[in-house]
């Protein structure tokens, strides 16, 4: 009776996950069982390996199962570590103790998982205008190790959670700046980080409507607001007061924009392609929303209506996907490639290095930075952390590149307005943009675009004046 009974389980399982991986298929009335079925064994999987986690870590890394249990993270939060952490081989958990000595140093360690230009951009900062190594953290290189290697910056990858917590456990620095990528990994950078620790969001998580994102994303991000020592961000000054109303960060904050820098400034080289077929050519230089990502819902990062309503209109557009992926011709990005099989104006280009990618930029008439809202539950118009500027609004100054943007990116739209570097689109515009375009006169726009630099360099000074003085230098 024993064995029969286990038999189906297995029988019930296989078909599950024959039917989770799309691998069978199955009649519409019995999908629901079949989901229910898939929705069990996933929660069923997740807490076994929950509970060996906790065993292992407690076991093999109790310094490590210490900090994070007695951290007052949420519950949702620690129990995403403890499964993630412990669920490591046994030969890595031994390997680390919080309590080793430290064998690097450095004046501020920088963590950034995407190793970004303003990540970039800081660390040369700190380094000549204010006489500190910086040492970059990184998981994922999108191109721009080149960059830094060309000045001098300490660069050390990293694999995963457990790569990265090794990492910090070595170093002695009085100030740990995490740069926000993952959620997760900057909350493990806020707990395990040495010295002080300084948060700079590009974007906040807190501003997605939380029925679209995961709840540890919301989490992380409140924890590591809890324990940062100071913030650095994109966007207006007001956000240090919103972030204390709502979630009582009280410590030091300022604003440092990703800005311009004469070492990143493109002079045009090759003639444009307009130049050469007389049609109209915009580029998109920065990442998309795969198709599995929540943030389709929104708006974020999800251009594909947009870019569908462009290339019919017969205008050209380039697109220069960062961080992308080798699985993404037919994984996540596949209706974007798709789009390229159908449009002969739609053309996905070679992932480059940056200093090769702005110099490619001066080659396009129009750079697309526009930004649609899809979801109802976001009022920009009360949203301080709408205000914030993307590093590729700044990427396509430098390479003097007029920007088509939207109402809704108010901090861009306000520069763009004051400066006149471009045209700001409302809601379905963008179905009259070839028109729009025709009737611009470009050459004054570029013109624009150089005189309005020396008003949006980026503000070193600030940043190592504000690093100096949480160090206590």
């Amino acid at each position: 009776m024993v064995a029969g009974r286990g038999k189906d389980i297995v029988r019930r399982g296989i078909l599950a996950s024959a039917y989770a991986r799309g691998r069978l298929l199955v009649p519409p009335p019995a999908r629901p069982l079949l989901r229910s079925l898939v929705s069990s064994m996933q929660e069923a999987r997740h807490r076994v390996r929950y509970v060996v986690g906790v065993r292992r870590l407690r076991r093999l890394a109790p310094d490590i199962y210490e900090r994070l249990t007695r951290s007052g993270m949420d519950p949702v939060l620690q129990e995403h570590f403890l499964t993630h952490l412990g669920g490591q081989p046994a030969a890595r958990l031994k390997s680390l103790s919080l309590r080793s000595e430290h064998l690097l140093c450095t004046d501020v360690l920088y963590v950034s998982s995407k190793l970004s230009v303003d990540a970039i951009k800081d660390a040369i900062a700190l380094r000549r205008d204010g006489g500190l190594e910086c040492t970059i953290l990184y998981s994922a290189d999108s191109g721009n190790r080149d960059l830094a290697t060309k000045y001098d910056i300490k660069l050390l990858p990293y694999e995963d959670y457990w790569g990265m917590v090794n990492l910090l456990a070595q170093f002695r620095s009085p100030l740990t700046i995490a740069r926000r990528g993952e959620p997760a990994e900057t909350a493990l950078v806020s707990l395990f980080g040495p010295g002080k620790i300084v948060y700079k969001p590009y974007d906040f998580v807190l501003r997605y409507p939380r029925e679209i994102e995961r709840p540890e994303r919301y989490f992380a991000e409140e924890f590591v607001l809890q324990r940062a020592d100071g913030l650095i961000h994109f966007h207006e000054d007001g956000v240090a007061l919103y972030l204390k109303e709502r979630y009582g960060y009280g410590q030091p904050a300022i604003q440092v924009r990703p800005g311009c820098m004469d070492e990143f400034c493109i002079r045009p080289g090759d003639p444009k392609l307009s130049e050469l077929d007389g049609e109209i050519h915009l580029v998109y230089a920065a990442g998309l929303a795969r198709s599995y990502s929540d943030l389709r819902k929104v708006g974020d990062s999800d251009h594909y209506d947009e870019f569908v309503q462009m290339l019919e209109q017969g205008l050209h557009l380039h697109v220069y996907i960062a961080y992308q992926r080798p699985s993404d011709r037919n994984g996540g990005l596949r209706h974007y490639f798709d789009l390229a099989d159908r449009y002969d104006n739609f053309h996905i280009e070679e992932t480059l290095p940056y200093s090769e990618l702005v110099r490619e930029l001066t080659r396009y008439d129009y750079a697309y930075d526009y930004f649609a809202m899809r979801s109802r539950t976001m009022r920009l118009d009360e949203d301080v952390l709408f205000r914030g500027l993307s590093n590729q609004f700044y990427t396509y100054l430098d390479a003097g590149l007029p920007v088509i943007c939207s109402h809704e990116c108010l901090g861009m739209a306000e520069l763009v307005q004051r400066y006149q570097l471009g045209v700001i689109l409302d809601a379905g515009e963008i179905g009259h943009l070839g028109s729009i375009l025709h009737g611009l006169d470009r050459d004054t726009l570029v013109a624009n675009t150089a005189s309005a630099r020396p008003h949006l360099l980026y503000e070193s000074d600030k940043l190592v004046s504000f690093v100096r003085e949480l160090c206590g230098q």
